[in-house]
Order: C-alpha cells, then sequence, then structure tokens
C-alpha cells in the first residue's frame, strides 16, 4: 500500500509524490489512518502470545528460499501490475546507468530491498515509468504489529525487517536475508517471530481496536482505505 505497519511509505508511495502531510487537507494519513500508524485507539483486551510457527520457506537442503528473487526474468508469467494496480509490460529494459531488463512482467535486476518492481505501460496511470509489484494474490488490509514496538532477540524491529529487506509481506525470506542467519524462529523473542508480529513480514494483527478519523480524506479525495489498497503508509505512520 502507499503506506506500511509502522506508519511509514509504502511500496506504493513513489518519492517525488513528496510527504503524507503535502498530501493532506487537514491531519496527514499517518495520524488519522489506522493502517498508517493513525486513527483513535480504544482500550482492547492483550492477546496471549503467539507461538513462533516454523517457517514453510527453507529448501529440503535447509537452505533459505527467497520470495523475490532477483535475475533477468519474473517467477509467474501471469500479468502483473502495480500496488497501484497499473498494468506491468512483459518485457522491458530501463536504462538508470545500466540496463536493468526483465522477460516475465516483474523482476528485481537490481537487487532492490523492496522486492520486485516493473515498467508500467501507462505512465498517467502509475505517474511514474515503474512501481513496484503488488504480491500474487495478495489482498491488502489494515494491520497493527502485534505486540506493539516488538523487537527480536538481537534489537531489530518489524520496520527494520520490512526496510531492510529481510522479510517479505507474504511471510517469507527477504533479498536481504543471508542464508547463514537460519530461521526467523532463530531470532524468535517473547514468543513471536518477524512473521507473527510484523505486519511489514506478514504477522501482526487487523486494528480492530482502532478508529479512523471519521470522514477523512487527503486533498485529492483519497481516504484511509486507499492508502491501505495501495501501499502508500504502514501502521505505526
Amino acid at each position: 500500500g502507499w503506506c506500511n505497519s509502522t506508519g511509514g511509505y509504502g511500496p506504493g508511495w513513489h518519492e517525488e509524490w513528496g510527504t503524507f502531510a503535502s498530501h493532506s487537507s487537514k491531519s496527514p494519513a499517518s495520524e488519522a489512518c489506522c493502517g498508517c500508524g493513525g486513527g483513535t485507539l480504544r482500550a482492547a483486551p492483550v492477546a496471549p502470545p503467539a507461538p513462533a510457527e516454523a517457517s514453510t520457506q527453507a529448501s529440503p537442503q535447509g537452505q533459505i528460499a527467497h520470495d523475490s528473487a532477483g535475475g533477468m526474468s519474473g517467477d509467474s508469467l501471469a500479468a502483473r501490475k502495480t500496488w497501484n494496480g497499473c498494468a506491468c509490460k512483459r518485457s522491458w529494459t530501463l536504462q538508470e546507468g545500466q540496463a536493468l531488463s526483465c522477460e516475465g512482467y516483474c523482476c528485481n535486476p537490481d537487487q532492490d530491498t523492496l522486492g520486485e518492481w516493473c515498467v508500467v505501460e501507462d505512465e498517467k496511470c502509475e505517474e511514474e515509468t515503474w512501481g513496484y509489484c503488488r504480491p500474487l494474490g495478495l489482498v491488502p488490509k489494515a494491520c497493527r504489529d502485534s505486540p506493539p514496538n516488538w523487537r527480536d532477540s538481537d534489537g531489530e524491529d518489524c520496520g527494520s525487517y520490512g526496510l531492510a529487506g529481510y522479510c517479505t509481506i507474504t511471510g517469507g525470506y527477504g533479498i536481504a536475508w543471508e542464508k547463514d542467519w537460519g530461521s526467523f524462529e532463530a531470532f524468535s523473542k517473547d514468543g513471536y517471530s518477524a512473521i507473527t508480529a510484523c505486519c511489514n513480514c506478514g504477522g501482526g494483527l487487523s486494528p480492530d481496536s482502532c478508529s479512523n478519523e471519521p470522514g477523512w480524506a487527503d486533498k485529492d479525495g483519497d481516504p484511509c482505505e486507499s492508502y491501505i489498497e495501495h501501499g502508500w503508509c504502514n501502521s505505526t505512520g
């Protein structure tokens, strides 16, 4: 979406668009929207720790399999779209110092820590020549890291896991996760691993105890739901 679960900018937000505040008629999305780290929290019972489930991302040889592989071809021939819903070109080359090419809609030829991206068919749709690809089958929803302010046994928080490319939004190992680190569970703390605690990593909880600012929309008319749908923000603002 335009935002993510730590209140920052999501994979659908382009830095050329400026800040959340520059698009706000009142308060920015990071203050108004539950899915972007804002909204109004209501008292809610604290859920017991969920067990750190075993990861399913290891290969039969015990090697870590990354969800967002680099390379020159995508992992599927199915037509793909960006987080903003814009169609990706099936084959493309982008010249940015070096030629970056793809033969399967979405690729990661420059090893971007935020994952696969594509050159779009319609620049007016994306308002850019390229965009990050929405994972196949993913249905965006508002989410809160749970427990709040969780950190792993090394002190890394949920925001770090997402921004550094340690995990993917579908719960897999990101491009920056080193195989010799082992599994996510090896860094669990208080009964949680990144894939159970962090929205960035496919975990977290629906923010049922939070209410969006009633009637809020930015100056372009986009409500809180658009920020989640298009990956513009995260839930900590």
